[in-house]
This record gives structure tokens, sequence and C-alpha cells, in this order.
């Protein structure tokens, strides 16, 4: 034994008396000076004593590697002792790795990732493991190359001995299956007219679509073909579309797109004509049937006059203070219907209390003959008559019917009538006209 330390040291001797450079800059790495302060004080006086220090030297190389309890850090999996860890987007990685080397007999107590992480991908532990092995965990959202270096370190915080493996992690897209993140929008259009309907999808690799007609999930009339976008044919009734978005990691079934068709406007109650008192104003109003939203554009004047426009974008108008009869009428307008509906005319007339222009007048017949007898009048609203036998204001026969005129019966003696003409604003009553019988 002593034999052979003698000879190791002759040789470690001789072969550094021959490179004292390359020994005094070994001398002088941080490591050796790390381990061995006093190495950085040879100087060329203590340099004669080269052998002792190597031999030190050797001898504290060994210790290290029984202090640190590492030289490199290897990959036990996913890909056993590679520099190359492969991973795929969405699946779970574990990637476990040792500290490990001649003579290891203790545990790193901190470890540490240099370089960046695919995005999903987190260190296990920093500290200690209570062993020699530790892991990156998770599940990469993040594709590419990531070249990165795990140090082993020999105390906490980083410190003392260090172990190194440099690594590249290498994520391939992996299969997700299709999601549906905006699905196709229920829409209305003009009856005669296409729409095209839309679909955003996410999955890898990239989806297919197979739209259909009718309502999801049924298979029973595919439509269009293999693409995000489906234009549907002129359509003249409501018709339901959907689609399916497939790849290899499964499929997703859209919700169902009601194309609905837009009913023209139409008009269902017309604005009616009304009277009111002079100096008042009135409301007119409007129904209309179709597909909404409606515009209404009122005019004065006789439909379909759009001479004079007037009041706002609403089913009613109010008029302004009146005191002469004035007319109004209303054009109703949607999607379907840009020519619009008309509504009829509406007049609005100023209250009049009945007035008689024009009296039953007296007459002569032969014996045995009738006769007609006539009254003319005005009043707003328009007035009633009621004529009577007697003479006015007897109202103790009444004969006839509501009318201007009233044909007498046969007569034989003289008979006296008359008429009374009302409204709501009033009545007049006519002047006796007496019918005579010819000698």
């Amino acid at each position: 034994m002593k034999n052979s330390r003698k000879q190791i040291t002759i040789a470690i001797r001789r072969f550094f008396s021959k490179a004292s450079s390359l020994l005094l800059l070994f001398q002088r790495s941080p490591l050796v000076q790390m381990l061995f302060p006093e190495a950085g004080y040879l100087t060329g006086a203590t340099a004669a004593n080269t052998s002792a220090l190597a031999i030190a030297t050797y001898a504290g190389l060994g210790a290290y590697d029984s202090v640190s309890g590492a030289t490199v850090v290897t990959q036990n999996a996913p890909n056993l002792n590679s520099a190359t860890v492969n991973a795929t987007t969405g699946t779970n990685l574990n990637f476990l790795f040792t500290a490990s080397g001649a003579g290891v007999t203790s545990t790193p107590r901190s470890w540490q990732v240099v370089g960046t992480l695919p995005t999903g991908l987190t260190l296990s532990n920093s500290g200690s493991t209570g062993n020699k092995s530790n892991s990156i965990n998770g599940i990469p959202t993040q594709s590419g190359s990531f070249p990165i270096t795990i140090k082993a370190w020999q105390n906490a915080g980083f410190s003392g001995g260090v172990a190194t493996g440099t690594f590249t992690i290498v994520v391939a897209v992996g299969n997700t299956a299709p999601a549906i993140t905006t699905h196709p929008a229920s829409t209305s259009i003009n009856t005669g007219t296409t729409k095209t309907l839309s679909v955003v999808a996410t999955g890898t690799p990239a989806p297919t679509y197979q739209w259909y007609q009718g309502t999801s999930p049924s298979t029973t009339t595919p439509v269009g073909t293999n693409s995000s976008s489906f234009t549907t044919p002129a359509l003249s009734t409501a018709t339901s579309y959907w689609v399916k978005v497939t790849n290899t990691g499964g499929s997703a079934n859209s919700n169902t797109a009601v194309v609905s068709i837009n009913q023209p406007a139409a008009i269902s109650s017309h604005p009616a004509s009304v009277g009111i008192n002079s100096g008042q104003t009135t409301v007119l109003s409007v129904t209309a049937t179709g597909t909404g939203p409606f515009t209404y554009q009122w005019y004065r004047g006789t439909s379909p006059s759009t001479t004079t426009t007037v009041g706002t974008n609403s089913s009613s108008f109010t008029t302004p203070a009146l005191s002469t009869a004035t007319s109004y009428w209303v054009k109703v307008t949607n999607v379907a219907n840009g020519a619009g509906a008309n509504s009829n005319t509406a007049v609005v007339s100023i209250n009049q209390a009945p007035a008689i222009g024009s009296h039953p007048a007296s007459v002569a017949v032969g014996s045995g003959q009738s006769t007609v007898l006539n009254v003319t009048a005005t009043g707003t609203p328009a007035p009633t008559y009621q004529w009577y036998q007697g003479t006015s204001p007897s109202t103790t026969t009444p004969v006839g019917t509501n009318s201007s005129s009233f044909t007498t019966p046969a007569l034989s003696t003289a008979t006296s009538y008359w008429v009374k003409v009302t409204n709501t604003f009033g009545n007049v009553n006519s002047n006796t006209a007496v019918v005579s019988i010819m000698a």
C-alpha cells in the first residue's frame, strides 16, 4: 500500500513539475479555492510544494463527490438517460430526474431550473426531496422546444457543490376534441332571399364540418360542404339548421339556428275618423302586423299624398288644436315591406250642432194621393231625422224612418207633418208642412 501511494505521489509530482502553470491555474479555479482556500495563497515561493497540494486537491475532489452527493442530473422518465424530454399538449407529463455520480452519498438540499418551462409545467420541489430524485409535472398547453438546465445543489439556498443536467423539453401538439365557441345564430330574412350561417370551433387537429337541415342532433338531411359557414338556399318558410364539428379527438354538435321569414308590414286597424270641438286636439292610432320593428310616417292630407309630413315615428299621432276639418293618414314600413303599407284617410271634423237649411214645404195633392216631403240639414256629426204627423213641435205621432225625406200615405184629408233633426250637439225642429187636398 505504501509503495502504491509513493508511486502515485511521484507520478503527480512529475506531472506538475512539467505543468506548473496549469497547476497554478487549476489552483485558482473557483471550485478548488472554494474547497481549499489555502490554494489561493500559492506563490512562486511555495510552488515547490506542488506535489503536496496536488495530492490534497486529488483527495479533495473525492471528498466533494462524497459530500455533495451528485455530479450529474440524468433523466429517468419519460425518456431514460436522454437529454430530450418528449411531451404533448393536453397530456400530463411526469418528467423524473435523479442526481447521480461516483461516490454519491448525500441528498441535494435545493433544486433549481434555469430556463423557461412550457406553460402548464412546474418543478415539484425546489428544496430537499428526501432522496436524490425530483420531477417536473403538469399538463403542457404550449407547444415547441424549451431548453432548460436542472441544478441539484449541495446546500439549501442554491449553494455549495452543484450537479447539472441539460435537457430540451419538446412539446408536440396533441389531439384535443373540438369545442364550439360561437354557435350559428338564429336570424330572419325576407322571403326569397338567402342567409349565411357561421360557427367558430377549436380542436386539434383542425376539425371538419357537416351542416344539417333540421333541429340538432338530427342528421336526416345533410347540407352544405366542409366549411365553418353555410349559405342557405332562397327561403320562403322558416327553416332550421345546425352543424357537427369533428376531429380525431371527438365531435361537438352546435345549437339549432332558426332562419325565420320576415312578414311584410300590413295594417290591421286603420286610424278612425273622429269629430272634435273647435280648438281641441285628438289622437289618431294605427295597428300594424308583420315582422317588427316597424317605422311610421304620418301625413296631413288624403292617402296616399305625401306632400305634408307630420308627427314622429310612432303608431299614434296627436293632432294640433283644430278649428276646421282636417285629414290625416300614415305609412307603415318594415324590412320586408320597404314600400310601406298605406292607411285609410282619417278625417278629423269639427263638431257642429244641426241646422236646417231647407224646411219641408207645404203642398196640395189630389184625394187618395201621397207626396214626398224633404228637409236639408247640416251638423257634425251627421244628424239623424225623426218625422212626426201633426204640427211642430208635437211629438205625439212619430212617422217615417231616419231619413231626410218622408213619403206620406195616400191622403183624403189635409194632414200636417214636420221633422226633428238631431246630433250629439243638439237638435232643431223644422217648420210644419201641410199636405192639403185639391178640390
